[in-house]
């Protein structure tokens, strides 16, 4: 799984992407990369690598959607927002919103995504009525955001995974299914005549 991640990650490179330089924020740049269920990974510039697990926390949007789930990030960025959109579409299927706690000492990240898929970012989408970035997913469910300029001594990006990744016990169901019908089918067969 981990390794499928690094993968996804490394892919996310070549994505198209989008930029907004007022999402950068003045502490170290730095990578994350994140999935609907709460992980995420990533590194800060010339710095420690982190792995991070989001929880689901009360809405900071005026919006007042509930609980989201949101990421602590590793440095401080500019508030705002991004809009993921649906590659079928091109309509709003994700948000991501950026804001700092009220000393201005940390920063978190919300993601809010469709409802129906199980995952903890599935919360409901905003259109925040503001201007702000849009970045176009992939067909293999992924994003990416670059917010800077591409210089990696100024920019933070955003790598998210927004299609839910099948866990081992949903494949082991699978094979097991897969393995009952086979063995049925295999016991129906009528013998050969001679």
């Amino acid at each position: 799984m981990k390794r499928a991640f690094l993968i996804v990650a490394a892919l996310l490179c070549l994505a198209p992407c989008a930029t907004a330089g007022s999402l950068v924020g003045s502490g170290d740049p730095f990578t994350i990369n994140f999935d609907e269920n709460g992980k995420a990974s990533g590194a800060v510039y010339q710095g420690a690598s982190f792995m991070e697990t989001g929880s689901l926390m009360a809405d900071q949007s005026s919006f007042n959607l509930g609980k989201v789930l949101t990421y602590a990030l590793p440095e401080l960025v500019g508030p705002g927002g991004v809009n993921i959109l649906d590659p079928n579409t091109m309509a709003i299927s994700d948000n991501l919103f950026f804001y700092n706690n009220a000393a201005n000492t940390f920063s978190y990240m919300e993601y809010m995504s469709q409802v129906g898929g199980g995952q903890l970012a599935d919360t409901g989408v905003v259109d925040f009525g503001i201007s702000q970035p849009q970045v176009p997913e992939l067909a293999n469910g992924t994003f990416s955001f670059v917010a800077g300029n591409g210089d990696p001594l100024y920019t933070n990006f955003y790598n998210g995974i927004s299609s839910p990744t099948p866990e081992p016990a949903t494949l082991t169901l699978l094979g097991i299914g897969i393995a009952g019908m086979a063995g049925y089918g295999w016991r129906k067969r009528k013998p050969a005549v001679a």
